[in-house]
Protein backbone atom coordinates (compact mmCIF):
# COMPACT_ATOMS: atom_id res chain seq x y z
CA UNK A 1 0.00 0.00 0.00
CA UNK A 2 1.52 3.46 -0.80
CA UNK A 3 1.45 5.77 2.20
CA UNK A 4 -0.42 9.12 2.33
CA UNK A 5 1.14 12.50 3.26
CA UNK A 6 -1.04 14.03 5.93
CA UNK A 7 -1.27 17.84 5.37
CA UNK A 8 0.92 18.87 8.26
CA UNK A 9 3.61 16.24 6.58
CA UNK A 10 3.53 17.60 3.35
CA UNK A 11 6.81 18.65 2.17
CA UNK A 12 7.34 22.37 1.17
CA UNK A 13 8.86 23.87 -1.78
CA UNK A 14 12.21 24.63 -1.33
CA UNK A 15 13.17 28.21 -0.19
CA UNK A 16 16.02 30.14 -1.78
CA UNK A 17 18.08 33.53 -2.28
CA UNK A 18 18.98 34.56 -5.69
CA UNK A 19 23.20 35.99 -5.72
CA UNK A 20 23.26 40.15 -6.63
CA UNK A 21 25.51 38.72 -9.20
CA UNK A 22 22.62 36.19 -10.69
CA UNK A 23 21.24 37.51 -14.28
CA UNK A 24 17.90 37.60 -11.71
CA UNK A 25 19.82 39.27 -9.45
CA UNK A 26 21.14 42.09 -11.44
CA UNK A 27 18.10 42.30 -13.81
CA UNK A 28 16.57 43.33 -10.47
CA UNK A 29 18.69 45.74 -9.76
CA UNK A 30 18.30 47.61 -12.63
CA UNK A 31 14.41 47.50 -12.07
CA UNK A 32 14.79 48.94 -9.04
CA UNK A 33 17.32 51.59 -9.85
CA UNK A 34 14.62 52.80 -12.56
CA UNK A 35 11.71 52.70 -9.64
CA UNK A 36 13.91 54.69 -7.48
CA UNK A 37 14.68 57.52 -10.67
CA UNK A 38 10.81 57.75 -11.04
CA UNK A 39 10.20 57.96 -7.92
CA UNK A 40 12.78 61.05 -6.95
CA UNK A 41 11.19 62.92 -9.83
CA UNK A 42 7.62 62.49 -8.35
CA UNK A 43 8.90 63.50 -4.74
CA UNK A 44 11.04 65.78 -5.80
CA UNK A 45 14.27 64.35 -3.84
CA UNK A 46 16.86 61.68 -4.67
CA UNK A 47 16.05 58.55 -3.96
CA UNK A 48 17.70 55.30 -4.24
CA UNK A 49 17.09 51.68 -4.15
CA UNK A 50 19.21 49.50 -1.40
CA UNK A 51 18.71 46.29 0.28
CA UNK A 52 17.73 43.92 -2.27
CA UNK A 53 17.01 40.81 -1.54
CA UNK A 54 14.96 38.53 -4.36
CA UNK A 55 14.12 35.00 -2.88
CA UNK A 56 11.45 32.40 -4.56
CA UNK A 57 9.79 31.30 -0.95
CA UNK A 58 6.32 28.89 -0.56
CA UNK A 59 2.95 30.67 -0.82
CA UNK A 60 3.09 29.74 2.79
CA UNK A 61 5.02 32.54 3.80
CA UNK A 62 3.09 34.99 1.95
CA UNK A 63 1.01 36.55 4.49
CA UNK A 64 3.85 36.94 6.83
CA UNK A 65 6.46 38.22 4.27
CA UNK A 66 8.04 41.33 6.03
CA UNK A 67 6.61 41.23 10.07
CA UNK A 68 3.29 39.99 11.88
CA UNK A 69 0.02 38.91 10.57
CA UNK A 70 -1.49 41.11 13.07
CA UNK A 71 0.20 44.30 11.55
CA UNK A 72 -1.93 47.14 9.79
CA UNK A 73 -0.23 47.66 6.36
CA UNK A 74 -1.28 49.36 3.07
CA UNK A 75 -0.98 46.59 0.15
CA UNK A 76 -1.31 48.18 -3.55
CA UNK A 77 -2.71 45.62 -6.07
CA UNK A 78 -1.59 45.38 -9.83
CA UNK A 79 -1.78 42.84 -12.52
CA UNK A 80 -0.24 42.23 -15.83
CA UNK A 81 -0.85 40.71 -18.70
CA UNK A 82 0.43 39.88 -22.12
CA UNK A 83 3.61 37.45 -22.76
CA UNK A 84 3.28 36.43 -19.10
CA UNK A 85 0.34 37.15 -16.87
CA UNK A 86 0.71 37.37 -13.00
CA UNK A 87 0.34 39.80 -10.09
CA UNK A 88 1.78 42.56 -8.58
CA UNK A 89 1.89 43.91 -4.71
CA UNK A 90 3.50 46.51 -2.93
CA UNK A 91 2.94 46.37 0.93
CA UNK A 92 4.05 48.85 2.99
CA UNK A 93 3.87 49.09 7.01
CA UNK A 94 1.74 52.13 8.48
CA UNK A 95 4.69 54.27 9.29
CA UNK A 96 6.23 53.65 5.49
CA UNK A 97 3.06 54.49 3.95
CA UNK A 98 3.15 58.32 6.45
CA UNK A 99 6.78 59.08 4.98
CA UNK A 100 6.03 58.06 1.54
CA UNK A 101 2.68 60.32 1.48
CA UNK A 102 4.70 62.71 2.85
CA UNK A 103 7.61 62.55 0.16
CA UNK A 104 4.62 62.06 -2.78
CA UNK A 105 2.60 65.09 -1.37
CA UNK A 106 6.05 67.23 -0.94
CA UNK A 107 5.12 67.64 3.04
CA UNK A 108 7.52 67.65 5.83
CA UNK A 109 8.49 64.39 7.17
CA UNK A 110 5.69 63.71 9.97
CA UNK A 111 2.90 65.67 8.39
CA UNK A 112 1.09 62.42 7.70
CA UNK A 113 -0.76 60.59 10.42
CA UNK A 114 -3.98 59.15 9.32
CA UNK A 115 -4.50 57.72 5.42
CA UNK A 116 -7.03 60.46 4.60
CA UNK A 117 -8.30 60.14 0.66
CA UNK A 118 -5.36 62.45 -0.15
CA UNK A 119 -2.62 60.35 0.94
CA UNK A 120 -4.07 57.26 0.05
CA UNK A 121 -4.60 58.61 -3.73
CA UNK A 122 -0.70 59.81 -3.30
CA UNK A 123 -0.27 55.97 -1.88
CA UNK A 124 -1.94 54.75 -5.04
CA UNK A 125 0.14 57.17 -7.19
CA UNK A 126 3.14 55.87 -6.14
CA UNK A 127 2.08 52.09 -6.50
CA UNK A 128 1.48 53.29 -10.23
CA UNK A 129 4.88 54.78 -10.51
CA UNK A 130 6.71 52.02 -8.84
CA UNK A 131 4.38 49.26 -10.36
CA UNK A 132 4.77 50.52 -14.38
CA UNK A 133 8.59 51.60 -13.75
CA UNK A 134 9.90 48.17 -12.25
CA UNK A 135 7.72 46.08 -14.85
CA UNK A 136 8.93 47.70 -18.14
CA UNK A 137 12.68 47.64 -17.12
CA UNK A 138 12.08 44.09 -16.23
CA UNK A 139 10.16 43.54 -19.65
CA UNK A 140 12.88 45.17 -21.83
CA UNK A 141 15.33 42.95 -20.25
CA UNK A 142 13.77 39.91 -20.76
CA UNK A 143 12.40 41.10 -24.03
CA UNK A 144 8.62 40.60 -22.98
CA UNK A 145 5.67 42.61 -23.56
CA UNK A 146 3.66 43.30 -20.65
CA UNK A 147 0.48 45.61 -20.13
CA UNK A 148 -0.03 46.58 -16.26
CA UNK A 149 -3.38 47.56 -14.45
CA UNK A 150 -3.85 50.93 -12.29
CA UNK A 151 -3.17 49.91 -8.51
CA UNK A 152 -6.19 48.79 -6.11
CA UNK A 153 -5.39 50.08 -2.36
CA UNK A 154 -6.41 47.74 0.45
CA UNK A 155 -5.62 49.16 4.34
CA UNK A 156 -5.85 45.82 5.97
CA UNK A 157 -3.50 43.73 8.68
CA UNK A 158 -0.88 41.80 6.82
CA UNK A 159 -2.02 38.03 7.06
CA UNK A 160 -5.60 39.30 5.69
CA UNK A 161 -4.11 41.80 3.05
CA UNK A 162 -1.79 39.42 1.36
CA UNK A 163 -4.39 35.94 1.79
CA UNK A 164 -5.94 38.18 -1.26
CA UNK A 165 -2.61 37.18 -3.70
CA UNK A 166 -2.27 33.72 -2.08
CA UNK A 167 -5.93 32.47 -2.57
CA UNK A 168 -5.78 34.33 -6.52
CA UNK A 169 -1.82 32.13 -7.20
CA UNK A 170 -2.56 29.18 -4.84
CA UNK A 171 -3.85 27.57 -8.32
CA UNK A 172 -0.87 28.01 -10.26
CA UNK A 173 2.06 26.76 -7.91
CA UNK A 174 3.47 26.39 -4.79
CA UNK A 175 5.99 29.40 -4.60
CA UNK A 176 6.20 33.23 -5.37
CA UNK A 177 8.91 35.26 -6.52
CA UNK A 178 9.39 38.13 -3.18
CA UNK A 179 11.36 41.64 -4.07
CA UNK A 180 12.17 43.54 -0.87
CA UNK A 181 13.95 47.10 -1.78
CA UNK A 182 14.76 49.89 0.51
CA UNK A 183 14.00 53.33 -1.57
CA UNK A 184 16.44 55.71 0.53
CA UNK A 185 15.61 59.42 0.09
CA UNK A 186 18.44 62.17 0.44
CA UNK A 187 17.02 62.87 3.83
CA UNK A 188 17.70 59.47 5.16
CA UNK A 189 14.25 58.48 5.08
CA UNK A 190 13.93 54.65 4.56
CA UNK A 191 10.99 53.88 2.25
CA UNK A 192 11.33 50.45 2.42
CA UNK A 193 8.78 48.31 0.41
CA UNK A 194 8.15 44.63 0.15
CA UNK A 195 7.48 44.39 -3.75
CA UNK A 196 6.24 40.80 -4.73
CA UNK A 197 5.53 39.71 -8.23
CA UNK A 198 3.67 36.59 -9.17
CA UNK A 199 3.96 35.49 -12.20
CA UNK A 200 1.22 33.27 -13.07
CA UNK A 201 3.67 30.18 -14.11
CA UNK A 202 6.50 31.06 -11.23
CA UNK A 203 9.85 30.24 -12.63
CA UNK A 204 8.47 28.41 -16.05
CA UNK A 205 7.05 31.79 -16.75
CA UNK A 206 8.81 33.34 -19.65
CA UNK A 207 10.74 36.35 -17.75
CA UNK A 208 11.80 33.80 -15.34
CA UNK A 209 13.19 31.18 -18.31
CA UNK A 210 14.76 33.59 -20.23
CA UNK A 211 16.59 34.68 -16.95
CA UNK A 212 17.58 31.37 -16.31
Amino acid sequence: MVPRLLPSESISPPRFTFASESPVGQAMSVAGDAVAAALGEISGAAVRADNLNVSMLPLTDLTTLGGLPEDEVVALFLTFNGTDDGQIMLVYSMEQAFMLADQMLWQPPGTTTELDEMALSALTESGNILGSHFLTAFADITNVELDISTPEALVDIRGAALSVTAAAVAHYGDSFLSIQLDFVSEDGLNLGATLLVVPDEGMQSTMMRRLA
